[in-house]
């Protein structure tokens, strides 16, 4: 809305990202769902990160005008629940519109595999995989499990697999969607801690995440 600047500036700010993760590169843009996604997943990355440092997180929105049911709107919607800080960069016409908090909804399904069960098992929502995830290790302790998000368009299945074969032997491993989702909308019914990087002969690097009952 504020005119070609602001393209340049997106462009600088990719150039100086220390990473930059695409969670589905075949997907034609824009598409609202993978937006949503890679939104959330931002969102609950910069909670983790600050945690890990110790600092509060704070939301950067840049509103036009027009911005109502904008992609950058839902966004705002969804950090709202978290209670933390907002700073909105907006037109005069787009100042003294707040978005109203609301519950993270179950848009994405999550996803469970076990080295037990040669099959990748879909859930409603996050908590429903981790008290699946709690329920086959109680069972069996000696498995291996991991979670991970449905991406439309991706070989989710390879991901789990991935994180089964080069992760620590009976853990239960989240992948960076999962967990980061986890953060934004269960914060503070579960502690998240980052467990290390995998690195498959095949396919990228994956973040993995443990995390434990609060």
């Amino acid at each position: 809305p504020y005119g070609d600047e602001w393209v340049e500036r997106f462009q600088n700010c990719l150039d100086q990202a220390a990473s930059v993760r695409i969670l589905n590169p075949n997907v034609p843009w824009p598409d609202s769902n993978i937006n949503r996604l890679t939104g959330r997943m931002a969102m609950g990355q910069a909670i983790l990160m600050a945690q890990s440092l110790g600092v509060s997180p704070a939301q950067l929105l840049i509103l036009g005008e027009n911005s109502q049911g904008s992609y950058t709107s839902k966004h705002e919607i969804d950090w709202a629940q978290t209670g933390y800080e907002k700073i909105i960069v907006s037109s005069e016409k787009a100042e003294g519109r707040r978005a109203q908090a609301a519950n993270i909804d179950n848009q994405f399904r999550a996803i469970l595999r076990c080295s037990s069960q040669n099959s990748t098992k879909s859930y409603e929502t996050l908590p429903d995989a981790i008290q699946a995830a709690n329920q086959l290790k109680t069972k069996n302790p000696e498995t291996q499990i991991a979670l991970h998000i449905e991406i439309p368009g991706v070989e989710n299945d390879q991901t789990l697999q991935h994180i089964l074969d080069y992760g620590s032997p009976k853990s239960v491993l989240a992948s960076e969607v999962f967990a980061s989702l986890l953060a934004l909308s269960e914060r503070d019914n579960f502690n998240i801690s980052y467990a290390g990087l995998i690195e498959p002969s095949q396919g990228h690097a994956l973040r993995c995440y443990s995390f434990s009952q609060a």
